[in-house]
């Protein structure tokens, strides 16, 4: 039986992985109650196994068990399993998705004729995952899979909130491993396996993204936008055209990192990181190299002549508001790009929206 639970569980880390995608250092002991510290979120989107105090003491023992025995799980005999239910969480921006309550009865149908488990997905929003995913952790409520989206995921396993895998990996997970490779490593701390990365693009690159009309208004040209200070002119031509209550670049809070990629890996803290320019084997404080300061300083001229609105440090606006609404003030916003991006922000919008990526995709801590 314990096996059987706990390969349901491996196996959810992959297939999880897909729904998901259709939406990217705390310090306690699970079952003591003692409370967490949320720090800043991340980009990593890690699946992870939850050890709540609801479950706990038994998928910790029986993951020794699991690794111990060898018998394949087609030898055994389902009938005879108690019906498990598996709670998974993930976060979703925009809309909630609509088929989530499809997925899951689709998974269930599998999952209880060849292990009588049964599958409930639990979607929030990405505005109060943090805090919900850290108040469900901490108060030991009932949790099996979950998406490590936003969450500081060394404190999280410090806080003994996670199991480690490499047990169950070794018995039932040799596919997960070779499909992965190397990335497997993003999910390991201290020598332990906590988490098992999505597959999804592990390697990303970003840059800017316009509403079509006004690329066709101002006959912009994405092939003579090769770096981001390539966009200066094409601000300064849409400013001097639109007047001073519009401006042309829309920044928000989150996504104000993107105007920074490429440049270095922040190794998943924003504090030391691998300067790209420099040595790739040595940490660096990257906010003593001179990339930072360029880019600072061109960000900041952009500001200074109206190009950025001026409320970007503080607004709630979503780059989805922003292309849809009545009156726009912008027709540009900084993101990732990867294959079928635009596509899918045009559907999402219902406005067409073209982007274009700065450079080559690079695969960073954070991307795990």
């Amino acid at each position: 039986m314990s096996k059987i639970i706990l390969c349901a569980m491996l196996a959810f880390m992959l297939v999880f992985s897909v729904c998901a995608c259709q939406n990217n250092n705390t310090a306690s002991a699970t079952t003591t109650g003692a409370s967490s510290t949320t720090l800043p979120p991340t980009t990593t989107a890690t699946t992870v196994v939850a050890a709540n105090e609801t479950t706990a003491s038994a998928t910790t023992s029986l993951a020794t068990t699991a690794a111990s025995e060898t018998t394949p799980t087609s030898e055994i005999n389902t009938p005879e399993l108690a019906p498990v239910t598996l709670l998974i969480a993930f976060g979703y921006t925009n809309n909630q998705p609509r088929e989530e309550a499809l997925v899951a009865d689709e998974l269930s149908k599998y999952t209880q004729e060849q292990l009588n488990v049964t599958v409930e997905l639990l979607p929030l929003h990405v505005s109060s995952w943090v805090s919900t995913a850290n108040l469900m952790l901490a108060s030991g409520e009932k949790l099996d899979l979950m998406s490590t989206l936003g969450l500081p995921f060394a404190g999280t396993v410090a806080s003994e909130y996670l199991l480690e895998l490499d047990d169950l990996l070794d018995a039932y997970g040799q596919g997960i491993r070779s499909a992965l490779g190397d990335y497997i490593q993003g999910g390991v701390i201290s020598g332990k396996t906590y988490a098992v990365p999505t597959i999804r693009d592990l390697a990303t690159t970003n840059g800017p993204t316009f509403i079509v009309e006004y690329m066709d208004k101002y006959n912009i040209d994405f092939d003579s936008i090769n770096d981001i200070t390539d966009l200066t002119d094409i601000w300064t031509e849409i400013k001097a055209e639109e007047g001073s209550g519009f401006y042309p670049l829309f920044v928000g809070p989150s996504n104000t990192d993107q105007l920074y990629g490429g440049l270095w890996d922040n190794l998943n803290n924003s504090l030391g990181g691998i300067d790209y320019s420099g040595d790739p084997d040595t940490v660096v404080n990257i906010y003593e190299t001179e990339v930072f300061a360029n880019r600072v300083q061109l960000v900041r001229s952009w500001f200074q002549a109206g190009y950025i609105n001026p409320d970007a440090a503080i607004s709630q606006t979503t780059f989805i508001n922003m292309v849809t609404a009545e009156v726009r003030t912008s027709c540009a916003y900084y993101s990732q790009q990867k294959p079928g991006q635009s596509e899918n922000q045009s559907r999402t919008s219902g406005v067409p929206l073209l982007g274009k990526a700065l450079f080559t995709p690079i695969a960073q801590t954070s991307n795990l």
